[in-house]
């Protein structure tokens, strides 16, 4: 502030002096503004830190498995094979190396990860082979904390009574209760439309082009052969025989000795005919599994929305699930995320997953300066036993069914959690009452629950599989609140232009109050401006402006006041001493 007190030093030069002081400060405000900006900027970039894991298996390979074409029921029971122990047990040690530095996978820990099955060898068995790659025994912990020599919490490791450690737990429920991993055997409806399936135009064209595949088959397979070949409803059993000894005796000849029944059935067919036949085969699989028509949301939707509500649940849920099952499960859930053919594009013409596969879907926790800002993510992943590294597969969000998940790791490649789960509202079966009735099961001890509580009247007969947060499911009408997570770069630019803004605000409300009245008084304005709160004179009707004692110093009054809220307001009195 510039007070002009020497007579020599005219009010010309005093205004310029005073006014470069004046556009200074404006000057060093605004760059406090940007700089107070940039920080908020910084603060804003976030990072995806790995928070859990959800992974789906199919079993390791096995002996034969006739099925009944109409309602696949599986004829006799197959035994996983030490060659199918070897693969779930490499799944295992990959998954212990990819994911161990960036997740609390180092030790088994009860608390933390949990191992799921159904309930049939085959999958137990893989769970467990899965489970002696991914938790080596010297890493097997009791889920207790101890303190080590240097006051540290780390894992209690697991004694015994045993010369090895006990087994880790796998659990699962019997097969007609499995709504979540044996859905397609516990679902009328869909056995139905397999039966229709087999009367489309599709299936019929299919079949009169395989008729020489089919007859090569009915020599192969007399059993099954019908006129002369092998219908085509019936082509998986035929491909399996021959699929386990190719597998079998390819890679053990011990194992083709005790397992395959007829071992010459590894070279029945020529190369390029066994491959013909795994073409066929396949896309029936793809039909049945993963078809708008037959499987539609039926199969996966159960499984999905128990991997999205543990995963919604954050710290109150374990880090590791293992969801050990069979190709069904695996297609039925790529048909309810409507992601047969991205999968197919991923894997560069992949139309099956074979022995020891897994899907991973892996779930982010957005991480800034601040901490954990609760925004959640997810990526779904493919790994196969032939490759060295996973892919990613493109999922959908938003009610619009926006793509997102790309098999790259920058930000715009996560699902957000809450967006995805808006597209599962409107593309997935998200209450048991109306599963139960759509796929015609009222034999599941679930489905049963479900019609008895809605005959009662209780508010429980409806509902998402377990708690959906505030997702709240009732009497088939689904309504939500989901909040709509902004991405990075919506926030940031909110944050910019709301910063700018009141910038702005505040250095006009500067201009206003503190420079204006300065300049006015450098220039000896006479005649205040009217209804100006700033003006340091006052001119009635009829009168003068009175005139200032020279050693005397006028002192302007200002009020400012700014409405927060309908009934609330801040008023700033202050005097200012001007020259």
């Amino acid at each position: 502030m510039l007070l002009c007190y020497d007579v020599s030093y005219s009010g010309s030069t005093c205004l310029l002096d005073t006014m470069a002081r004046e556009v200074s400060t404006v000057w060093v405000l605004l760059l406090l503004h940007l700089l107070l900006l940039s920080s908020l900027a910084v603060m804003t970039v976030a990072e995806m830190k790995l928070k859990q894991i959800h992974v789906i298996n199919r079993h390791g390979s096995r002996t034969m498995l006739p099925k009944h074409p109409d309602t696949l029921i599986e004829k006799e029971g197959a035994t996983l094979t030490p060659l199918g122990q070897s693969q779930l047990f490499t799944m295992g040690t990959w998954l212990r190396q990819e994911y161990s530095n960036s997740m609390d996978l180092k030790y088994f820990n009860p608390a933390l990860h949990l191992l799921e099955s159904t309930n049939l060898d085959r999958a137990i068995s893989s769970a467990n082979s899965l489970a002696l790659g991914l938790f080596p025994e010297a890493q097997r912990a009791t889920g207790i904390l101890v303190e080590d020599a240097n006051k540290t919490l780390v894992p209690a490791l697991m004694t015994s009574f045993l010369e090895t450690p006990p087994a880790i737990p796998v659990y699962s429920i019997d097969e007609d209760n499995d709504v979540f991993l044996r859905s397609f055997r516990n679902c009328p409806t869909f056995q139905e439309n397999l039966r229709s399936l087999y009367q489309t135009d599709a299936w019929k064209e299919l079949e009169d082009s395989s008729e020489d595949l089919l007859r090569k088959l009915a020599e192969i397979f007399p059993e099954n052969a019908q006129e002369g070949k092998v219908p085509l409803k019936d082509i998986w059993n035929a491909y399996d025989a021959l699929n386990v000894a190719v597998t079998e005796c390819t890679e053990d000849e011990h194992s083709c000795d005790a397992l395959v029944p007829d071992p010459s059935l590894a070279t029945a067919l020529s190369e390029q005919d066994f491959a013909k036949v795994e073409l066929v085969a396949h896309q029936v699989e793809h039909w049945k599994y993963t078809g708008t028509e037959t499987a539609g949301n039926l199969l996966g939707s159960n499984l999905l929305w128990k991997i999205l509500e543990r995963a919604g649940n954050g710290d109150k849920e374990g880090i590791f699930y293992l969801y050990s099952a069979h190709v069904p499960t695996m297609l039925g859930l790529l048909g309810a995320l409507q992601a047969a053919d991205e999968f197919v594009t991923a894997t560069q013409g992949d139309r099956f997953i074979d022995y020891g596969h897994v899907f991973v879907f892996e779930v982010y926790e957005e991480v800034d300066d601040s901490g954990p800002t609760k925004n959640l993510y997810l990526k779904l992943k493919y790994k196969s036993l032939d490759e060295a590294a996973s892919v990613s597969l493109p999922l959908k969000q938003t009610r619009s069914a926006e793509p997102c998940g790309g098999d790259n790791d920058d930000a715009t490649n996560f699902c957000d959690l809450e967006q995805f789960k808006m597209w599962a509202l409107e593309h997935t079966i998200t209450e048991k009452k109306v599963w139960c009735e759509a796929c015609g099961n009222w034999f599941s001890d679930v489905c049963l629950r479900a019609k008895f509580l809605a005959e009662d009247g209780s508010p429980l007969g409806g509902g998402g599989w377990d708690s959906l947060g505030d997702l709240e499911v009732a009497s088939g009408d689904i309504t939500t609140d989901l909040t709509v997570n902004q991405n990075n770069a919506l926030t940031l630019t909110a944050t910019f232009l709301g910063g700018l803004l009141a910038g702005l605000f505040l250095t006009l409300i500067a201009l206003y109050a503190f420079i204006l009245p300065r300049m006015k008084s450098q220039v000896g304005l006479s005649t205040p401006i009217a209804n100006d709160p700033l003006s340091t004179s006052t001119e009635k009707a009829g009168e003068t402006d009175s005139a200032v004692e020279p050693d005397s110093v006028p002192s302007n009054t200002f009020d400012i006041g700014i409405v927060a809220n309908d009934d609330a307001s801040l008023s700033t009195t202050g005097t200012d001493h001007l020259c």
